[in-house]
């Protein structure tokens, strides 16, 4: 039997700030629909899948680009497969045999000898080739701290590298690539725009802060085993839900 497939859908972004929101458990409390929007960038598709069933009610939630309008399926845990079950046993019976044959040979005395230390070879360096360094930090504009895990990489290349916990990263490259090809930097993290800086100088560290991509932040619209629709009680979210139905037939014609 065919598993069923989940997809959740945003057709009306909130306009709300999700910097501007104050951090409530799981999420932000957004002061206009007066609930805590859910951070869903985080979380795995099993963990979004556990937690929209678990929900009551109407949900707000805040996602990642790449984790919208596509089937959610978490990872499938198969049973243990029988020759899983033969590789244990066998190793036991084998743990076991080498195990008597031990103490049988223990009863032969050995002599033990010390062993001369090979003479340590002095490790020569050579020089390095990469001539080049970008450093610097990387904050979250909703927080002012450290931005971790932001993935920092040359455009046009496979040369990168990752923020540290305190956001803060080294990039090394070669003289020849910067000859080739333009200098320019590109800092990507999941549920925030991307950004892509020029680069001129490698003296100076670099500062870049990275702000939340507001169009992953909306109501929720699951299509597939259960949906939570946003009510639009709220002046705001009345007008953009009348505008979206009003001028449905006008889109689709």
């Amino acid at each position: 039997m065919a598993a069923r497939r989940t997809t959740v859908h945003i057709p009306q972004p909130c306009a709300e700030s999700w910097a501007a929101m104050t951090p409530r458990g799981p999420g932000r409390h957004c002061a206009a629909c007066q609930q805590t929007v859910v951070d869903f960038t985080q979380k795995t598709n099993g963990e979004i899948l556990a937690m929209l069933k678990q929900a009551t009610g109407n949900t707000c939630g805040r996602f990642a680009a790449g984790q919208l309008g596509r089937p959610l399926q978490p990872l499938a845990v198969g049973a243990p497969s029988r020759w899983r079950a033969w590789l244990a046993a066998a190793v036991a019976v084998w743990g076991l045999r080498e195990g008597v044959g031990t103490v049988a040979r223990a009863q032969v005395p050995t002599e033990l000898r010390p062993l001369r230390a090979p003479a340590t070879v002095p490790a020569t360096t050579g020089p390095s080739k990469y001539t080049h360094v970008i450093s610097g930090v990387v904050t979250d504009s909703a927080t002012h701290e450290g931005a971790p895990g932001v993935s920092v990489i040359l455009m046009g290349t496979t040369f990168g590298t990752s923020t540290d916990a305190t956001g803060h990263f080294r990039l090394e490259l070669p003289d020849s690539l910067i000859r080739k090809s333009k200098c320019i930097i590109g800092f990507s993290w999941v549920g925030y725009a991307r950004q892509e800086l020029a680069l001129s100088s490698f003296t100076e560290p670099v500062e870049v802060v990275l702000r939340p991509d507001q169009q992953a932040l909306g109501g929720i619209v699951v299509v597939g085993d259960y949906s939570h629709r946003p009510w639009p009680w709220h002046p705001r979210r009345f007008y953009y839900w009348s505008k979206y139905w009003l001028t449905q037939a006008f889109r689709q014609s």
